[in-house]
């Protein structure tokens, strides 16, 4: 009877040792699942972060396109500007020798007249 009482106090403490560390591990799992949580709300945080700032680079990107097109635009317009100004001093040019060469015959016939 007293070997069943010792093995009866002997199963109890196994028991309550086995529920003391059923307990502690449980404890862990919940702080080791509350972690994940945090890590996998942190991870979803930087990714939606990284998408914002890909799609404003992709915004910005566009727009730096859409002003490199304009420029080339501007020089393409600026090079036909320029064409034109040169093609009317050449007109002017041959403008002024035609006046010139016009006042030089008016003055010889007015020297001729005179």
């Amino acid at each position: 009877i007293v070997q069943a009482k010792e093995d009866l106090v002997a199963s109890r403490e196994w028991r309550l040792k086995v529920a003391a560390q059923r307990d502690l591990v449980a404890e862990k799992a919940r702080r080791l699942v509350h972690q994940l949580s945090e890590r996998t709300e942190a991870a979803s945080h930087l990714r939606k972060m990284r998408d914002e700032a890909c799609k404003s680079l992709e915004s910005r990107e566009q727009e730096l396109s859409k002003e490199r097109e304009r420029a080339e635009q501007l020089r393409a317009d600026l090079d036909k500007c320029q064409e034109a100004l040169r093609a009317r001093d050449q007109e002017l040019a041959e403008t002024r020798e035609a006046l010139g060469e016009a006042q030089a015959a008016g003055n010889e016939l007015e020297a001729k007249l005179a």
